[in-house]
């Protein structure tokens, strides 16, 4: 397992590869034939750091310090490592195509120093030992994301919210953890622009939703209502699909040269100025690795650097790639082709996907889906032309969502469960936190504390499916007892209704005993029996039950009461009411 917080490195092993390996070390003289300290990074290794093994022309695998350096009795510098050796080769071609160019290398190693990289995008030949970094580690081994996955749990956990996330680490190729309100709005305006310009698709499903919404069906063209027509309709999935496999092939490379130099007059004060999609103005010059330099907000300051591979593979920051890409072609006469064959990633999120009758909107298509059947097997599709195959490209990744809360992870359809990885996402009281990461607190009510006594009631009376999600209790503009009522009545009671209709036994061992008719003391009220002008059978001594309603009570004073005496929250100590009786 690979740790955080830990150091990375680059070693040329070259012929000394298998004597190494097979002892489980890096070997190294203490310095080099005219005495100089080359290897002096060898004694900086410590446990747990991380080293790309190298050996020309090929990255043979990673290896992982087990034991910090020392000298053996040959007078030799020894790491031992534990190796991780890969089945097949990273070659020169495919390591420099994952790092995209050494101008994109330069900028991310940029306060790194011995570095392996030679001006020629090459590996220097003089030296043993380098510094990388882990971004140019993660870029050399991605993570294995799967290609379908499905987020599952409770109401309120956060599966929407976090395919936004999950779309962006595919589409950004790196992993967002532990996202800020300010990072997910960033990123959340970035996933806008992608739905628009059809990289990520967005769709929910529902009982009728089928595959001519989904694949492809035959609709009528209203455009002349003289003359009714049926016009063959591409569905999201076929569209996404078809975008997945365009790349773009251009004479950008001498556009680039060309606007750079142009740029070359412009400076901090001096901005190169363009218009976002949405009209907002940011500025632009040229850095020393001839990358571009973006400026945005108000006051145009410096957000960030934009690479010229990610421009010219529209791979990155397409709120203001795209713009400057419109420049570049009205301006520059950038040519634009589509070819096949594109590895940038596309992303389907499927919405509620164990609502839909997958058997009915996937089709045949469900067997495409698999990781080993992309783009290695084709089919006809039901309405297309007979010499049209449709394949699932690669580059094609499927995120669903689903609510345990409509139906377990054990009865959906076994075709999704076959084809898909599952990633569970339950409540988390630990995100309850105030900007001092400290419980956050409403009052005296400590909100992780309440969120997780009334899972466990829930959890022992029904299941762990049926939980109150964390995201009910974030995001208030203000965290006081109003808010805190009107989520609970709004939302939370009206859930457990849902959960446990008119059992109201099992209700009351959550919510608290009913108590006397309209009585404000506790959430269920004994309804009063009307006073009937006959003694009919059907008239039983029987008790019935209510909710008590938000607006008859006081947010502040009985709302508290309801929460003591339901057990959900501590009773206030003497010295919480000593201090409110003195205010």
């Amino acid at each position: 397992m690979i740790k955080d917080n830990i150091n990375y490195f680059w070693v040329n092993q070259g012929v000394n590869f298998k004597e190494e390996f097979d002892s489980g070390v890096l070997r190294s003289p203490k310095e080099d034939g005219k005495g100089r300290d080359i290897y002096k990074l060898m004694k900086q290794l410590k446990t747990g750091d991380i080293i790309i093994n190298y050996k020309t022309p090929n990255i043979v695998g990673y290896s992982i310090v087990k034991k910090p350096c020392y000298i053996d009795e040959n007078e030799k510098f020894i790491v031992e490592v534990e190796y991780h050796i890969l089945n097949k080769h990273i070659s020169r071609k495919d390591w420099q195509k994952r790092l995209g160019s050494i101008e994109n290398v330069n900028e991310i190693l940029t306060n790194v120093d011995l570095t392996p990289f030679n001006k020629d995008f090459n590996i220097k030949q003089n030296g043993y030992l380098f510094r990388i970094n882990k971004k140019i580690f993660d870029l050399i081994f991605p993570k294995n994301i799967p290609l379908n996955q499905i987020l599952y749990g409770p109401p309120g956990t956060g599966k929407t919210y976090n395919t936004v996330i999950k779309a962006m680490s595919i589409i950004d190729k790196k992993e967002y953890k532990d996202v800020s309100d300010a990072k997910y709005f960033e990123l959340k305006a970035r996933f806008d622009e992608l739905k628009q310009q059809g990289q990520i698709e967005f769709v929910t499903f529902h009982q009728s939703y089928s595959y001519e919404e989904f694949v492809e069906g035959i609709k009528p063209n209203l455009e002349n209502e003289n003359d009714l027509k049926y016009k063959l309709e591409d569905g999201i999935f076929k569209k996404i699909c078809q975008n997945a496999t365009k790349t773009i092939t251009d004479n950008f490379d001498e556009v680039y040269e060309k606007f750079i130099n142009d740029l070359a007059d412009y400076n901090e004060d001096n901005l190169f100025k363009l218009k976002t999609g949405k009209g907002k103005i940011f500025g632009i010059t040229v850095n020393s690795n001839k990358n571009l330099s973006i400026y945005m907000g108000k006051n145009l300051t410096k957000w960030g650097t934009l690479t010229k591979d990610n421009l010219k593979n529209l791979s990155d920051w397409k709120y203001y790639a795209n713009p400057i890409y419109e420049y570049l072609k009205n301006n520059y006469s950038l040519v634009i082709q589509e070819t096949q064959n594109s590895t940038q990633p596309y992303v389907l999120i499927i919405d509620e996907i164990n609502r839909g009758n997958i058997s009915k909107i996937f089709g045949e298509l469900i067997t495409l889906i698999e990781e080993d059947k992309r783009e290695t097997l084709s089919i006809k599709l039901t309405y297309s032309p007979n010499d049209y195959n449709f394949t699932v490209p690669k580059n094609l990744y499927i995120i669903g969502t689903m609510n345990t809360s409509d139906r377990s992870i054990a009865s959906i359809d076994i075709a999704l469960r076959r084809r898909f990885k599952f990633v569970e996402m339950m409540p988390k009281t630990e995100v309850l936190v105030d900007e001092n990461k400290q419980p956050q607190m409403v009052g005296d009510i400590n909100l992780q504390s309440l969120l997780k006594t009334i899972n466990e009631r829930i959890s022992y009376l029904l299941d762990r499916d049926h939980q109150i999600g964390h995201s009910y209790f974030m995001n208030w503009n203000n965290y006081n007892m109003e808010t805190l009522a009107d989520v609970w009545f709004d939302e939370i009671m009206p859930l457990l209704n849902e959960y446990f209709y008119s059992d109201w036994d099992k209700l009351q061992a959550i919510l608290g005993a009913a108590k006397e008719i309209d009585s404000k003391k506790s959430f269920i009220t004994k309804i009063k029996k009307p006073n009937f002008p006959y003694n009919a059978d059907c008239i039983d001594d029987e008790v019935y039950y209510n909710f008590v309603k938000k607006e008859d009570i006081d947010k502040d004073t009985d709302f508290r009461t309801m929460l003591e005496n339901a057990k959900l929250i501590e009773p206030k100590s003497n010295e919480t009411n000593e201090q409110t009786e003195t205010n």
